[in-house]
């Protein structure tokens, strides 16, 4: 090969071990030497090194199982700690990190990593009083580092909380982050000088990032040395470069070009866009349960139109008051949250400011070119939605509707556009429609098949869960929730009740029932104006339970649908039969009427219901695409997309849809949860997988721009039988 670039983080990726082998033969490789690696890696060794090197560092002690116990309980005694916190030597991400307030509770957190056969070490330190921050070095072409600006983490440390994976990876507003930090200039110089200090000292290559603390006293402490950056679309290592001017493809082409260099190698030339191109605007955010993931799915349908030769994208937010919009700069885009664009586009003259003020350093270091600087400080484009509508029409722009939920996908944006353009997805009709879930159910039940079914649906409006909880009259023969629950169980001969939102999606604000205690409780929360069910408040419960911040006011309950085992152990399926049911997910596109299904996909679920992080965030979830031989004969998937296709006729659902049901390999008969009108888009979506196991695969860029492109045909059609 000519070039290997790693990018597994913990152990065998960032510890040295994957690059030793590389070296042992002589692979040319993006990033530090094994040697560099292993010294990094290994927080307690990185820690000596750094206070050799003169840097503040926090006191820590290590150890394993032989002499955990008395190390512990003498290391809080000798800090006189309130709170500290546990974590493997070797290991990233913070996975497997704890914050502790006593010796008792750091013992049982060691003991739990010390059970993990890979967790031979541990570490124990005192919690830091501070801000933490994150930065990225990567070399300029004379192999010199260079500092990006970094990253504030703002997190609440309440209740033991700490920057965990979920607030690294998943979007979630218990996390924000600020770039550049809102620390004085100095101290941001200081950041930089000392990362740069420490990358050369290390003899770290191309690229690192490096997390740290600015304590309450001033001083600066790095804690975590990563000899590789995370590379999600949104990741520190992009949103720094964007906040210096430079795109994704840029700064891994400079990554590369560091490495290349070293080697003797030389990039390929860029391939030049066609002159003639569509513009398309992506639009996403929104109020709803579901608005962090429509803007995962809004930024990468950018980003991944941005390679393409036929179209060109800008990116667009929703604001939560559903009437302003932003065009967004290409930094602002790889916020992890709505609420984090948001209040970037509202400060972005400071901002712009406070960047231009740091930038003068690394333009000339690395360098950095004129229309580079001018994205480094672009300003966001206010408007009204009317405005945005009227400006899509102008530019004779395809609108890319990225919004999950509300306005976007019940119809009523489609219905504003009319036709003032071309947009993805079904019409006014058809979204509506398959927006609410028991319209859906009727439409499902009108058909009248006898192989697609649907469950039986009670509707229950917020005043009555407030009537219920009070046990008032609302309306409703039942005077309290377990009079309902025990009338709903016994009619519908079920144990437990599927409790959801009548029109929303995403797995948003959908539970597991098991009692009518329960029932009372999710009431509770919903009723409190809650934005979240924390999680392990009920049974069954996988993580948190998002609810939005728009209020919901019509909900379902439906029967439990208790679905046949299924784990994935060292790769293998491991199959146990219940009930013959298994959920599955199946995409379908249309043209003209004419519809095709995509390939069926197994989805596994950790708890009970599939959450937000396994229906749309890569590492978290588990689909099987297209479904093992041995659980669906041929027959079964050929019945299955036929009966997908009658279903999506039904649901008046055009262009592309997403459709959740059961499937009972039992008795081949269909279940039908749910249709999404405007499918999740997200980097590891299922819906992709699908079109990739299609006779001819189609890329996911290719996917995207074949959406677009059956939309205009189908319009085109139109308009000639009008004419």
């Amino acid at each position: 090969m000519d070039l290997a670039f790693p990018v597994i983080h913990g152990a065998f990726g960032e510890d040295g071990e994957l690059q030793k082998i590389l070296e042992d033969w002589n692979v040319p490789y993006v990033g530090a030497t094994a040697d560099a690696c292993r010294r990094m890696f290994y927080k307690n060794n990185a820690q000596g090194e750094l206070k050799k090197l003169g840097m503040d560092t926090l006191p820590h002690v290590s150890f394993n199982s032989g002499n955990a116990r008395q190390i512990i309980s003498d290391f809080f005694a000798e800090q006189k700690l309130t709170r500290a916190v546990v974590k493997p030597v070797a290991g990233g991400s913070s996975i497997g990190v704890s914050s502790v307030t006593n010796a008792d509770e750091a013992i049982a957190a060691a003991k739990r990593l010390l059970d993990r056969t890979h967790d031979a070490e541990v570490m124990l330190e005192p919690f830091c009083e501070g801000r933490e921050f994150t930065v990225v070095v990567i070399q300029n072409e004379n192999g010199e580092p260079v500092a990006l600006l970094p990253s504030e983490i703002e997190v609440s440390y309440a209740g033991g909380a700490i920057f965990d994976f979920r607030r690294k990876y998943l979007p979630t507003s218990q996390a924000t982050y600020h770039c550049p930090p809102r620390f004085g200039k100095e101290i941001i110089q200081q950041i930089r000088a000392q990362a740069e200090r420490i990358f050369m000292h290390f003899g770290a290559r191309d690229f690192v990032r490096l997390d740290g603390w600015l304590l309450d006293d001033g001083r600066l402490l790095f804690t975590d040395l990563n000899p590789i950056s995370g590379m999600e679309q949104n990741s520190f290592l992009f949103q720094q470069a964007a906040r210096v001017g430079l795109s994704h493809r840029q700064i891994l082409a400079r990554v590369l070009a560091s490495a290349t260099k070293r080697h003797g190698k030389k990039l390929p030339s860029k391939l030049e866009k066609d002159a003639h191109q569509q513009a398309v605007h992506v639009i996403c955010g929104g109020n709803t349960a579901e608005r962090q993931v429509s803007l995962m799915s809004g930024t990468n349908v950018w980003l991944k139109l941005r390679q393409s030769h036929d179209y060109v994208p800008s990116l667009f937010l929703l604001s939560p008051d559903n009437q302003t919009v932003f065009q967004v700069p290409y930094a602002y885009a790889l916020s992890h949250t709505v609420e984090e664009v948001l209040a970037n586009c509202e400060n972005a003259d400071n901002n712009a400011r406070r960047t231009a003020e740091l930038l003068p350093d690394i333009t000339a270091r690395l360098p950095l070119q004129k229309d580079n600087l001018a994205t480094a400080i672009e300003l966001p484009q206010r408007m009204t939605l009317s405005d945005f509508i009227e400006k899509s029409a102008k530019e004779s722009a395809f609108v890319f509707l990225g919004l999950h939920g509300g306005i976007g996908e019940d119809g009523t944006l489609q219905r504003r556009i009319g036709n003032a353009g071309l947009y993805n997805g079904s019409g006014p009709e058809g979204a509506a429609l398959c927006m609410d879930k028991f319209r859906t159910g009727e439409a499902i039940r009108a058909m009248n098949d006898a192989n697609i079914l649907t469950a039986p649906k009670h509707l229950l409006s917020r005043a009555q869960l407030l009537a219920l909880s009070r046990s008032q009259d609302a309306g409703i023969p039942e005077k309290d929730f377990k009079a309902l629950w025990t009338k709903l169980t016994q009619t519908y001969q079920a144990r437990h009740l599927i409790m959801k939102p009548q029109s929303d999606g995403c797995s948003a604000g959908i539970v597991r029932l098991t009692s009518a205690d329960d029932l009372a409780k999710y009431a509770e929360y919903v009723l409190s104006g809650a934005d979240h069910i924390p999680a392990g408040t009920l049974p069954e419960q996988h993580g948190i339970i998002e609810l939005g911040a728009q209020q919901i006011d019509d909900f379902m309950l439906e029967v439990f649908i208790e679905t046949d085992k299924i784990v994935i152990q060292n790769n293998t399926l491991h199959h146990t039969a219940l009930t013959g049911w298994l959920e599955l997910t199946v995409g379908v596109l249309e043209q003209n009427g004419h519809y095709h299904s995509l390939s069926p996909s197994i989805t596994v679920a950790e708890g009970s219901v599939l959450s937000l992080e396994e229906k749309f965030q890569g590492g978290t979830g588990i689909n099987i695409t297209p479904p093992p031989a041995e659980l669906f004969s041929d027959a079964q998937i050929a019945q299955i997309k036929r009966d997908i296709e009658k279903t999506a006729a039904a649901l008046k659902i055009e262009n592309y849809a997403r459709i959740d049901i059961f499937f009972n390999i039992r008795t081949s008969q269909m279940l039908v949860i749910e249709a999404n009108a405007l499918p999740g888009l997200t980097p590891s979506t299922v819906i992709y997988h699908q079109a990739l196991a299609e006779r001819s695969p189609l890329y996911p860029r290719e996917f995207l721009e074949l959406l677009i492109k059956l939309k205009s045909r189908s319009v085109t059609l139109q308009q000639q039988v009008a004419a």
